[in-house]
């Protein structure tokens, strides 16, 4: 009797042993599809912030270019407005010297007459 008692232990043991066997390979698969998803999930989360801050960046760089062709637009015109008053002075300034040139040498000739 104990021996069939030992038997139905064994096959009880047995039983529960290929349960926990199967329960340990649904777990496993489990956690293989969990897995596969997290990285999927962290591959489709990466490239997102990638593309967003490619955009970000993207968005900086035209800001930027903006700014600078804006100064540089400025710059340009300020260097024009520049060079029209010196221009201008100097055109004034031969103006001044064609007629003190022209009044020296009138001079000059004018008492040797």
């Amino acid at each position: 009797m104990q021996e069939n008692s030992r038997g139905k232990e064994l096959t009880i043991f047995i039983n529960q042993i290929r349960d926990l066997d199967l329960f340990l390979q649904k777990f496993y698969e489990t956690l293989r599809e969990k897995r596969s998803q997290l990285i999927s999930t962290a591959y489709s989360l990466a490239e997102g912030l990638r593309r967003d801050i490619q955009s970000v960046v993207e968005d900086l760089l035209a800001k930027e270019e903006r700014r600078v062709k804006a100064n540089i637009e400025k710059y340009r015109r300020e260097m024009e407005e520049t060079i029209l008053k010196e221009s201008e002075r100097l055109k004034k300034l031969a103006e001044k010297k064609r007629e003190e040139a022209i009044e020296h040498v009138t001079k000059c000739i004018l008492p040797s007459i």
